[in-house]
Formats: C-alpha cells, sequence, structure tokens
C-alpha cells in the first residue's frame, strides 16, 4: 500500500512539473508581445512612364505686340526653341520603360517687344499669357502615381493703346517672361523633381535634403 502511494506522489508530482514547463513556456512565446506589434507590410511604388503636356495660350493681342518664344526639352525633342503663331500651343511628350534611368522635361517661355509696331492709341488691346507643363507618371501596370496640371486659363487684361508705351511694352514682356518662367521636370524610378523640389510617390510629403 506504501509503495502504491509513493507511486501516485511520484506521478502526480511529475504532472506538476509538466504543467508549470508548458505554462512557463506559454509565458516566454508570449513575452513582449503586444497587439498591434506585428509589422504592417509596405510596397515602394516605382515609375515606369512618363507622359507630358506643354501649354502655352495667350491672349488674342499678344502676338500683334510681342514676339513670343517658347523653348522646351523632353526624350523625344532634345531642346527646342518655337516662336508661337497661334493664340494656343500643345504638344505632348513621353517615355516608356525607364529601366534605370531619367526622364528630363522643361518648359520656358521668352517673351519680347516687336519692333516697329504701331499702336492704335484709340483701340483696347487683349492681353495676358498662361504656361503649364502638365505630366502623368505611371508604373508598368500604368498605375497612376503623380498626375498634374492641365491646359492653361489665360487671365485677359484690358490695355488702352495710349498707355502702351514703348518703355510700358518692354516691362510687361518682362513680367510675362517672369510669368512663364521655367518649369522641370526630372523623373526617376523612386521619386520626381519638380522645380528641384524632391518627391517620393509612396509619401505624401516632401524632401527636403
Amino acid at each position: 500500500m506504501k509503495k502504491n502511494n509513493l507511486w501516485m506522489l511520484a506521478a502526480i508530482l511529475l504532472c506538476g512539473l509538466a504543467t508549470v514547463f508548458i505554462s512557463c513556456s506559454k509565458d516566454d512565446d508570449d513575452s513582449g508581445k503586444k497587439e498591434g506589434d506585428t509589422p504592417t507590410p509596405t510596397t515602394t511604388k516605382v515609375a515606369d512612364r512618363v507622359e507630358v503636356k506643354y501649354y502655352v495660350s495667350v491672349a488674342d493681342d499678344m502676338l500683334s505686340l510681342f514676339d513670343i518664344d517658347i523653348n522646351y526639352e523632353g526624350p523625344g525633342y532634345g531642346k527646342q526653341t518655337k516662336k508661337m503663331e497661334k493664340t494656343s500651343w500643345i504638344i505632348g511628350d513621353n517615355l516608356d520603360n525607364l529601366s534605370g534611368k531619367n526622364a528630363f522635361f522643361s518648359l520656358a517661355v521668352t517673351v519680347t517687344p516687336k519692333a516697329g509696331v504701331t499702336i492704335d492709341p484709340n483701340k483696347e488691346y487683349l492681353l495676358g499669357m498662361g504656361s503649364e507643363l502638365a505630366y502623368l507618371i505611371q508604373t508598368d501596370k500604368k498605375e497612376t502615381l503623380v498626375s498634374y496640371g492641365t491646359r492653361p486659363t489665360v487671365v485677359v487684361n484690358k490695355q488702352p493703346g495710349s498707355q502702351l508705351t514703348e518703355e510700358n511694352l518692354k516691362k510687361m514682356a518682362k513680367l510675362y517672361t517672369n510669368a512663364g518662367a521655367a518649369t522641370t521636370l526630372d523623373v526617376y524610378k523612386d521619386y520626381y523633381l519638380e522645380d528641384g523640389v524632391k518627391y517620393y510617390y509612396d509619401k505624401d510629403r516632401q524632401i527636403t535634403d
């Protein structure tokens, strides 16, 4: 009877030890873990193609008073200069499959007074200009990463001919040139530069290196 009691005591002790070991093991596995600690997988978005539209629009009387030169650059054109002959000008450019290289685009408008123009002092001239380098950046599956810009709206100013002196025309030409100042877009796989400012595709923030 005593022998049986010893066996029973030993069995109870073994079961107790097993329970302790299992409990400790479980506590060790759960230590340091908190709800919400599981990292959320992130996907880095990569650009593969770029599509650009160059827009320049002017009011009706701009072409009779000023020479307007459009200076633009892109993978499909290289550096080009186009003299504006109509009140609206648009051209497109694009690059598919960046393949580790970058795509650079730029647009600048230069305005100078025409020589020998006769100004009618009794006429009211319609003046104004707008320019835009609009762009679309996509992945290789044509998922849009960035979309910016559209055809510009021209704010028309009415100027009496009596105020359009040679000096005033020069000042206006300078202002219009600055209004159409150089806009640049430099596109890489992981980020892009707009007028020298760096942005990433998968972060809604501006990078200042």
